[in-house]
């Protein structure tokens, strides 16, 4: 029964004492709360664990646990899921804020899949545009949603059985910081082993993004990533729009190519417009979707998106580029492990 299913919230903490403080008060103000809560400071260099020192004070359901040197998220998580004295884990960021209804709907729902999912609320929690783009265009893709299959354990708001997690030995440790793409690689291997896995819009956190140009360099860094894990696996992921983004990042890079070329030949100018509506075609909704609720915000949300889709487009290029000149450790050690 419902009642029965406990659950350990479990927090990977470096270098956040701006944000901890907030993430786990927004806890504590859900209409349900978790049995534990356990903080994993992953040797930060600020005073996060100071912070958490003085949050233990006030709630008695937290529990700190303390590695001695940086692991990355991967490796705290996996720390913390083994102290973990519940029957269900809850993983969140240390740079959100979780809606109060999150854990509430979790626990009415775990028994009925292995591994739950959750979304990004549609506002950040940091002001800007880019902090705006990212979250508003992930939640329009997902919040007209049913409950559906999944194949991405995104860990800044997800929950699984404990029994399975730990029989799929966690998080692939291989998984240094810097390298961000532990969540993907797991949902794929929760889904391989058969196990359920769906995304539920209902479970929300607010997150923290990161401003222009970080956000620019990480979408280039992880669809490099994802380009070379990609070509191990070849196949798309089940995420709403994977593919359709792909398609429109990678469109809108040979528009703006062949427009270069667009004085010397006529016939390049038309080739650049046919590229260019299938970016739009797929943008398009989402940007009457920003003018009908934020109009004022349109002009600056178009040029991050223009901005972003090249970003990833050459991201994707330079994964496949790694991957050709037998440069990629992500490819040829999870190549390996699947001949």
């Amino acid at each position: 029964m419902e009642v029965n299913n406990t659950i350990s919230l479990v927090i990977p903490c470096f270098n956040c004492e701006n944000t901890i403080t907030n993430c786990i008060k927004s806890i504590y103000n859900g209409e349900v709360l978790p049995q534990e809560i356990i903080a994993v400071n992953d040797n930060s260099t600020d005073n996060t664990l100071k912070t958490l020192v003085k949050l233990k004070s006030q709630f008695r359901e937290l529990k700190i646990l303390n590695t001695s040197e940086n692991l990355g998220p991967a490796k705290a998580r996996n720390v913390g899921a083994k102290q973990a004295k519940c029957d269900f884990l809850f993983f969140v960021d240390s740079d959100t804020e979780l809606d109060k209804k999150t854990i509430k709907i979790f626990k009415k729902n775990c028994n009925k899949y292995d591994a739950i999912v959750g979304i990004y609320k549609e506002l950040p929690l940091n002001s800007g545009y880019a902090p705006f783009y990212k979250s508003s265009f992930y939640f329009y893709l997902f919040k007209n949603q049913e409950v559906i299959t999944y194949d991405q354990f995104s860990a800044s708001c997800a929950g699984i059985n404990k029994k399975v997690f730990l029989d799929l030995k966690g998080y692939d440790e291989w998984f240094k910081p810097g390298c961000d793409l532990e969540n993907e690689e797991f949902g794929h291997r929760i889904v391989e082993n058969n196990h359920s896995m769906v995304l539920m819009p209902e479970i929300q956190v607010a997150h923290h993004f990161p401003y222009f140009f970080k956000m620019i360099k990480t979408f280039f860094l992880r669809t490099s990533l994802w380009m070379e894990m990609f070509l191990v696996r070849k196949k798309f992921s089940s995420a709403a729009g994977t593919a359709g983004m792909g398609s429109a990042c990678v469109s809108l890079s040979i528009s703006l190519f062949t427009l270069f070329f667009a004085y010397f030949n006529y016939l390049f100018l038309i080739v650049s417009a046919l590229f260019l509506v299938v970016f739009l075609k797929f943008h398009f909704p989402f940007y009457y979707y920003i003018i009908k609720n934020y109009n004022f915000k349109i002009f600056g949300i178009i040029f991050i998106s223009i901005v972003s889709s090249n970003a990833i487009s050459l991201g994707a290029f330079w994964g496949l580029l790694k991957v050709v000149l037998n440069q990629s450790d992500l490819y040829n050690r999870f190549k390996n492990i699947k001949n």
